[in-house]
């Protein structure tokens, strides 16, 4: 009689490493297709809307956050000068791969012919801001503005398009997509996003992520 005997073989440490990263692979994969599939349910579901805010569908979201914080920018362009703004937050609105916020703003210039407007910087810098919030929400670590640090965002790429001036004051919409995050060593990782203001004023960027 005749007897099959199945032998299995152990892996090598490179194969176990190999299988390791294959899996991480796969797993990256499936997290960047479920983010590319809930921009597109959100990005056609605030294309429907009249001020871009996906909540007017009652998507409930992940966690909603009222902060009452200021995000202020001073500058000169001419000497003795100045024009600054300042955002006041009244909520940020998070899912699982695109945040809301609405605030009001308040604008001054000492400059002549200088009309009431967003002023793109005051936008890069909320963004920044959001992308915290976004992150708290997405890592389980709570938003705490008054707190340590958690994380650290560095631009490495910012592309700003402003066909038209956004001169709302009150109830200002932003609206952020993120097309990707992903992890490039340990603790450090790089995302990718889309925010608009208004639908009128666009922020492309992507920004290294360090966990501190």
């Amino acid at each position: 009689m005749l007897t099959h005997v199945s032998v299995r073989k152990s892996k090598t440490p490179l194969e176990a490493f190999s299988h390791q990263e294959v899996q991480k692979e796969k797993t990256m994969n499936t997290q960047t297709a479920n983010i590319n599939t809930d921009l597109l349910n959100l990005e056609v579901l605030s294309s429907l809307s009249n001020n871009g805010s996906a909540s007017i569908f009652k998507i409930e979201p992940q966690a909603t956050i009222r902060d009452n914080s200021k995000i202020e920018c001073g500058f000169n362009v001419m000497p003795n000068k100045p024009v600054s703004e300042t955002f006041t937050v009244k909520e940020y609105r998070v899912w699982n791969s695109y945040a809301e916020a609405t605030f009001d703003r308040e604008y001054f210039s000492s400059m002549k012919k200088s009309p009431d407007h967003l002023i793109f910087l005051t936008g890069l810098v909320h963004t920044q801001k959001l992308i915290y919030v976004f992150l708290s929400q997405h890592w389980g670590f709570k938003y705490d503005p008054a707190g340590d640090e958690q994380i650290k965002i560095w631009p490495t790429s910012v592309q700003v398009e402003m066909p038209s001036m956004v001169r709302k004051n009150t109830d200002v919409v932003q609206k952020m997509w993120v097309k990707e995050l992903k992890e490039e060593k340990n603790g450090v990782f790089e995302i990718t996003i889309t925010s608009t203001f208004q639908n009128l004023v666009t922020i492309n960027a992507v920004c290294k992520i360090f966990k501190i």
